[in-house]
């Protein structure tokens, strides 16, 4: 692989895309496993950025919890948090949740963006507390990342803390989209 600007890699991607694929097919679990392990031990030795994200992408197709304890420690990478979240996205497991859940306290910027997003596709009652902590942000991008996931995670407790974003906008369509 090679990193954008530096060659042609077209055929490379091609094959490591369609290795990913198949190998996500019922009844190859054998070969995800492989391809699994492999992608993993690239994502590590590679120091490109692009190519990482790259090979956190075709995971995508095939992870399992077994991907969770590599990645977890790029959710504090600027640039790889969002592919590693999305990642724990399609995993959708326990385990996912969690590491999203203890890196949510010390992210920040972006990071913080990415990860309450994550939490609140993943319905997470376990960051009702952490993200509604946020609520009140001047942060305009956060503010309407908070409300979402809220929104997301449908829990009754929030019911207030919406209907009150709502209402501080008069019911009118503004930025944070409370309304």
């Amino acid at each position: 692989l090679k990193a954008p600007g530096e060659g042609d890699d077209v055929a490379a991607r091609f094959a490591l895309t369609s290795l990913a694929r198949f190998s996500s097919q019922k009844g190859y679990d054998s070969n995800r496993d492989f391809v699994q392990t492999n992608y993993l031990k690239g994502i590590q030795s590679f120091q490109n950025k692009d190519i990482q994200a790259y090979l956190i992408n075709q995971l995508n197709y095939l992870a399992t919890d077994v991907a969770i304890d590599t990645l977890k420690k790029y959710l504090n990478d600027e640039i790889l948090c969002e592919p590693v979240s999305q990642l724990f996205l399609s995993v959708r497991s326990e385990k996912a949740e969690q590491e999203l859940l203890l890196n949510l306290p010390s992210a920040t910027g972006k990071n913080q963006i990415t990860i309450i997003k994550a939490l609140g596709n993943l319905k997470s009652k376990s960051a009702l507390d952490e993200i509604t902590k946020l609520v009140g942000s001047s942060n305009v991008e956060l503010q309407r990342t908070v409300l979402s996931a809220l929104a997301n995670i449908g829990d009754a407790s929030s019911d207030s803390t919406m209907r009150n974003a709502a209402v501080k906008v008069g019911f009118e369509y503004e930025p944070t989209t409370a309304a």
